[in-house]
């Protein structure tokens, strides 16, 4: 027969009562409660993992533990919020938000990045300002989510000064999202800069470069060789040689860096197109440093440019053996130095004709 002890500690209602006055949360939501969270807007990268924590929580519990659940921890809102729009659970969005209104606040964000087009339309009336609409308007950019951004660019008032997003489509354009870069080109008014044409040609993007090419001005830097040339994009680097016929390219700074990659195909191009402009012994010491024993077989299979004494103690200081014993068989060919005779910079093993000229005179006084 229960005493009215054990009726005290079965009582759901009085031990919600007693447990309002006691500081912590019921086992089942500490999972929940200990999750850190900013006071307002969250980092895009962490709401997989927050999508991620709901969805286990909800398996174990359902959705009918949910009032409890906001009664004994009103923070976790903000989190259930974030993992109905990620998932694009309208039901439970409305649900939170009829009682956590304060806590939209980076919501379309939220849809913008997972590609929730149902969850932006449900979100517009919470969102107060143009400024959370231009943040998502970015972030779909950003995330190639051409639906939202055409919604998104509906919500904007027209030709606002106010609203102006110069770098969209440098971003779009970065990410090789083509679609959205054409509809930024033909529907809004802010244009490109050159880092357009630069990132497409960094990440090897030719579509967005043919894009750009033909129906903007803005063209590209001499970053856009480099920076090809660094990720090794041989297309990439024979596009901007064929269309880009005005640019004065780096080549010293292209060269250096396909060199710092071990991107040999890359010099291989250059070398057949350009096969005196640019080359130095710094192609040849980054490409020690970083342990590109091909690279240096190349170099100095079709260049005589050789490199520095420093060459050689990077490649040790960086644990490149192969590079060290490379450079040991054949150092006297490649390593150039200031000669202490005539005062060029020569390789080790040069026959100095000031050291000769030298030894002759010496013959001549001797007589």
């Amino acid at each position: 027969m229960p005493t009215t002890f054990h009726g005290v500690l079965l009582s759901d209602d009085l031990m919600l009562r007693i447990s309002r006055f006691q500081q912590g949360v019921p086992q089942q939501v500490l999972p929940l409660a200990t999750y850190h969270q900013p006071t307002s807007s969250i980092p895009m990268s962490e709401v997989p993992a927050i999508t991620s924590l709901i969805h286990q929580w909800l398996t174990l519990h359902g959705q009918h533990q949910l009032p409890k659940l906001l009664t004994w921890c009103p923070r976790v809102g903000r989190l259930l919020l974030i993992h109905a729009v990620a998932t694009g659970q309208v039901n439970l969005l409305q649900v939170c938000l009829s009682s956590l209104v304060e806590s939209a606040e980076n919501l379309m964000d939220v849809a913008a990045y997972m590609g929730q087009l149902t969850m932006a339309v449900a979100l517009v009336p919470y969102t107060l300002d143009d400024d959370a609409i231009m943040a998502a308007m970015f972030t779909a950019v950003s995330r190639g989510h051409l639906n939202i951004v055409e919604f998104l660019h509906r919500q904007l008032p027209s030709k606002s000064p106010q609203l102006h997003m110069p770098h969209l489509m440098d971003v779009a354009a970065s990410n090789g999202h083509l679609s959205v870069v054409r509809f930024l080109h033909f529907n809004r008014h802010e244009g490109c800069t050159t880092l357009a044409m630069d990132q497409a040609a960094s990440r090897g993007h030719l579509d967005i470069l043919d894009f750009l090419h033909v129906h903007r001005q803005e063209g590209c830097t001499s970053a856009a060789m480099t920076l090809a040339s660094t990720h090794g994009h041989v297309p990439v680097i024979q596009w901007l040689v064929e269309h880009r016929t005005r640019m004065a390219w780096r080549w010293s700074d292209a060269i250096s860096s396909a060199a710092a990659n071990g991107h040999v195909d890359v010099l291989g191009y250059i070398y057949a197109i350009k096969p005196r402009a640019g080359w130095t012994k710094q192609a040849m010491d980054v490409a020690a440093c970083n342990g590109h024993v091909d690279v240096m077989r190349f170099l100095h299979r079709h260049r005589k440019d050789g490199c520095s004494e420093a060459a050689e103690a990077l490649a040790a200081a960086n644990g490149h053996v192969e590079v060290v014993a490379y450079l040991k068989e054949h150092g006297d060919e490649l390593v150039h130095c200031v000669c202490c005779a005539c005062g060029f910079v020569k390789p080790r093993s040069h026959a100095c004709a000031a050291v000769a000229r030298a030894a002759m005179r010496r013959r001549v006084c001797v007589k």
